[in-house]
């Protein structure tokens, strides 16, 4: 039987629109629904997908065409009104307010994980309103912001976790000091204290979440300085905040300290350079392991050009403990793109991400690298109640095309193979790992396409297909739940409004 759930108006008619045009996927029976809390912020299934402006901008480095970006009017330099209306009203210099809503329906077949059986389905909404008050007390800002992640039309056997679900809660409080001449040095400054949110650099190992439909969010205190067209520096020391299902129930982890230094410089405004370190004790209370370990990591690119070629080049290396294991890990990640002029923002890439593994089970070595509170949508395609690959224990080549056919409508796909790094190992966010190694190590191809149209400043629809084909671990591994092939298909309605820009 189905939950009994109320949904809102928008949802309503978002069904609706679902309902009409888009099919399931083959769905069949599943066992009884269940509901999980992860403890703390890092949940391997808890995956991000994209959301992002409604009109496609120029091109950024940071975050390119096939990208999970900061979402609607919350991370935009503000929303034009319409012309004509010279009608309306001056907004006030000193307060910001922005609304955003957006509900998902997405589909999947033939589920991959341990103890999941028959296909799945979900309406997930996303409801995030923002205040800052600005230009009343000087240099000093003070920002709300209130996010609001609700799942509906859930299978029996739904597995809802605070990746999926976080009801009315604050992702946002907090008091920033800003300068643009630090004590005479001519360099812009921030200084910000209390709940917020961070994205770092290509945003893989620190991320505000974008399309997965619950927020990170950390307490604490982060400093910047210099000017983002230059260099620029960020350092900061926080407690994680571990998100819960109910209403107003986040809490910081008070056992897990998490901060670092960022350092990003351009060279000729092409080329781009990513210094880091971040430091994790994470000692955690509900009996998981701890972790305490360092990560450095750098990160050089050339940003894309019409009729150029770009590049991305970034290593991460980790070591600490885990448990009571020596931990040694690594990430690396490359891609070569070109972009063809003749056809506007045509770009061909080619990638390979490489994330270790742990080789032996049985020894005092942990191996398996740890994504932090990382997006990947981006690099590994749509999650949500998908999430086929995650940044651990795997070796995986691509190649993508994405297109800005018009300003408003922009067209990406990716082809994706996928082996384990380390036979051993799990694959990781399934929970199906087969210690023998016997299984192989080739998880499958995956094919990702994914499409947005800007109908106005206001309204995004969004929609993509995957098709994940099993290979011989995912087949062979015990516990695998079937052997056919996945589908996944999600449409999207994003509505975003702002009132007063940021500065």
């Amino acid at each position: 039987m189905m939950p009994s759930r109320s949904l809102s108006g928008v949802g309503l008619a978002f069904v609706v629109l679902a309902g009409c045009g888009f099919g399931r996927i083959g769905m069949t029976a599943a066992p009884a629904r269940t509901r999980q809390t992860t403890g703390g912020l890092y949940d391997p299934q808890g995956g991000v997908v994209s959301g992002g402006p409604f009109t496609t901008p120029e091109w950024n480095p940071d975050v390119q065409l096939w990208r999970d970006e900061p979402s609607g009017a919350f991370e935009r330099d503000g929303i034009d009104p319409k012309p004509g209306r010279r009608d309306r009203p001056e907004w006030p210099r000193w307060l910001g307010l922005e609304f955003e809503q957006r509900s998902r329906y997405e589909t999947l077949s033939n589920r991959f994980r341990r103890g999941e059986t028959g296909s799945d389905q979900q309406l997930a909404q996303r409801t995030r309103l923002r205040l800052e008050l600005k230009e009343i007390l000087g240099p000093v800002r003070f920002q709300l912001e209130l996010a609001d992640s609700r799942v509906h039309l859930d299978d029996q056997g739904s597995r809802v976790t605070n990746a999926h679900e976080n009801r009315l809660d604050l992702l946002q409080l907090n008091m920033e000091m800003a300068s643009k001449d630090l004590l005479g040095s001519r360099l812009p400054s921030s200084l910000r204290l209390g709940r917020f949110t961070m994205d770092l650099g290509k945003r893989r190992l620190v991320a505000r979440n974008s399309f997965r439909n619950t927020t990170n969010a950390f307490d604490g205190v982060r400093w910047s300085l210099g000017n983002p067209d230059d260099w620029q520096l960020h350092t900061f020391l926080v407690n994680p905040v571990t998100r819960r299902l109910g209403m107003m129930d986040d809490r910081r982890d008070p056992k897990n300290f998490f901060w670092g230094i960022f350092l990003s410089a351009w060279r000729k405004r092409t080329l781009k350079a990513d210094l880091y370190y971040l430091g994790l004790h994470h000692s955690p209370s509900d009996g998981t392991q701890k972790r305490r370990f360092s990560t450095l990591g750098t990160r050089f690119f050339k940003s894309p050009k019409r009729g150029d070629y770009d590049f991305e080049l970034e290593s991460v290396w980790q070591f600490g403990s885990v448990g009571a294991l020596d931990h040694l890990a690594h990430f690396q990640h490359a891609e070569l793109g070109y972009t063809i002029a003749r056809l506007k923002e045509l770009r061909l890439a080619g990638l390979y991400d490489y994330a270790s593994g742990d080789g032996d089970p049985n020894d005092r070595k942990s191996g398996a690298f740890d994504t932090l509170y990382g997006a990947r949508f981006f690099d590994f395609g749509p999650t949500g109640i998908m999430g086929t690959f995650t940044r651990s224990n795997l070796n995986s080549p691509a190649y993508r095309a994405a297109w800005n056919i018009t300003p408003a409508v922009d067209v990406a796909v990716t082809h994706r193979f996928a082996w384990l790094a380390q036979a051993r190992d799990q694959w990781v966010g399934t929970s199906l790992r087969d210690p023998s190694g016997r299984s192989g190590t080739f998880l499958g191809n995956q094919v990702d396409a994914r499409v947005r149209w800007g109908i106005n400043p206001y309204l995004r629809i969004e929609t993509g297909y995957s098709h994940f084909a099993k290979g011989s671990f995912a087949r062979h591994v015990p516990g695998s739940p079937t052997i056919k092939a996945s589908d996944y298909f999600y449409v999207a309605t994003e509505l975003a409004w702002r009132g007063g820009g940021r500065r």
